[in-house]
C-alpha cells in the first residue's frame, strides 16, 4: 500500500501511497510511525524534499516551507 523512509533521523526521504489506496489516512499512519522514530532518534524536527502534489500533505502536518525549486 505505501512506505516511508527516514535518512539521517530526521529527513523524511521517500512517503509514497499507492494510488488506490490515497486519502485513506495510510500516509498519515506512515508518517506518525516515522515521527515516532525521529523521537526515539532525539530529533525535534523533521525535513522534507516535497512535491507540488504533496505539499498539502505536509503543510497539513505543520510544514513550513524554506525554498521552492523551479522545475526546468
Amino acid at each position: 500500500m505505501g512506505f516511508c523512509t527516514l535518512d539521517q533521523g530526521n529527513y523524511i526521504d521517500l512517503l509514497f501511497v499507492h494510488k488506490e489506496y490515497q486519502y485513506k489516512g495510510i500516509a498519515s499512519l506512515l508518517y506518525h510511525q516515522i515521527e515516532k522514530e525521529a523521537l526515539r532518534c532525539n530529533e525535534k524536527e523533521l525535513t522534507a524534499d516535497v512535491s507540488k502534489t504533496a505539499r498539502p500533505f505536509f503543510e497539513k502536518k505543520d510544514f513550513k516551507l524554506l525554498r521552492s525549486r523551479l522545475s526546468m
